[in-house]
């Protein structure tokens, strides 16, 4: 292949999107074509085998519907702290239990991790912001073949998300989780 044929920029036929983000970021695409449901995605720059126009950003689905209980009603509060394969997982020692539990145990599968301040868990160890991970769809396109986000991973977003925890002041989600459950919740 010649220089000038690598240096080729391919225009994908998958749609780009006009506006671009300095971060990852979540939305919810509203339902178009077939669809009857919106679609949760991340806004990242996309990467393939092929030169792309400069700065193309795309909307990645999420498999985590708009209604996943873990986005607690609002997907847009949150942020993206890990956007990768899970081989590339921040704590390499767990990479193989993350891919069990979110990709079917494949650990070459694209991941989301997402952090927000929306509602404080218990984890093993510590208490922290909500967070969850989630399989990506990665992109076909005819033009370009197979796109995938670039990776990234920021772990200051926890940190972050962790100093903002406070006590919700959302009726909605108070309905959601009332203060004291009744006494028969768990029978």
């Amino acid at each position: 292949m010649s220089n000038a044929a690598a240096d080729e920029v391919i225009v994908p036929e998958h749609k780009r999107c006009e506006t671009a983000v300095e971060v990852p970021t979540i939305l919810v695409e509203p339902p178009w074509g077939e669809q009857t449901v919106p679609t949760v995605c991340v806004q990242w720059f996309g990467q393939a085998g092929v030169k792309m126009p400069e700065g193309s950003q795309f909307n990645f689905p999420l498999m985590a519907s708009h209604d996943h209980v873990g986005w607690f009603g609002h997907p847009e509060r949150f942020r993206v702290a890990f956007l990768d394969q899970v081989k590339n997982w921040p704590k390499p020692e767990t990479a193989q239990a993350t891919a069990d539990a979110v990709a079917e145990g494949n650990v070459d599968a694209w991941i989301i991790w997402v952090v927000s301040s929306i509602a404080g868990m218990a984890y093993e160890n510590a208490e922290g912001p909500v967070s969850f991970a989630a399989p990506l769809i990665l992109l076909g396109d005819p033009n370009c073949g197979p796109i995938t986000p670039q990776p990234y991973l920021d772990m200051g977003v926890v940190a972050e998300e962790a100093g903002k925890l406070r006590p919700v002041e959302d009726p909605e989600l108070d309905e959601m989780f009332p203060e004291e459950l009744p006494d028969d919740q768990w029978a």
